[in-house]
């Protein structure tokens, strides 16, 4: 069974994300090819983004509490946070984990058994999952530049203007 009975809500997630390994991608097709969003101009409205995130030093003692829970919510311009499936050990044998979604919320769910089978001298661990969401167009600039911070982690990146225009649907009533 995942995780024990918690005695601390989860860990969010952010303060221990880096840079390095951390990556914001979009795609415009069904996912098959996946851009990094650093630089990108004119991102449509209808793409979808994938958010790598990787953490490092998170302490085991905080998951344990937690129940072997942690959480990442979605910055705020993006929506509908799609996440399932395992979360696998650093061989990607061993099935260490779950990951879901729900609302703006990613949760990862680690094992206890694995929890528990960590070496006395290993205090944090480190490692990496990621997120597909889509963009809020309510919460983009008219002119399209955007700037995202995930943890230790910052992309600028353009979208298409007027993407209100394009995308919205718009319902008018007599």
């Amino acid at each position: 069974a995942a995780g024990e009975a918690a005695t601390t809500g989860p860990v969010d997630v952010t303060k221990y994300i880096v840079e390095k390994g951390t990556k914001l991608e979009y795609t415009e097709d069904d996912g098959s090819t996946w851009k990094n969003v650093e630089g990108a101009k004119d991102i449509p409205g209808n793409a979808q983004f994938k958010i790598t995130v990787e953490y490092e030093h998170l302490p085991l003692d905080a998951l344990r509490a937690a129940g072997g829970k942690l959480t990442y919510t979605l910055p705020g311009i993006f929506r509908e946070a799609v996440a399932h499936g395992y979360i696998h050990g650093s061989d990607h044998a061993e099935e260490i984990g779950t990951i879901e979604a729900t609302g703006n919320t990613a949760t990862v769910t680690f094992n206890k058994a694995w929890l528990d089978s960590r070496p006395e001298d290993h205090s944090v661990i480190d490692g990496d999952f990621y997120v597909r969401c889509k963009a809020d167009l309510t919460k983009i600039p008219n002119g399209g530049d955007e700037t995202v911070i995930i943890g230790g982690a910052s992309f600028h990146f353009h979208f298409k203007p007027d993407l209100l225009a394009q995308y919205a649907d718009v319902t008018i009533e007599k």
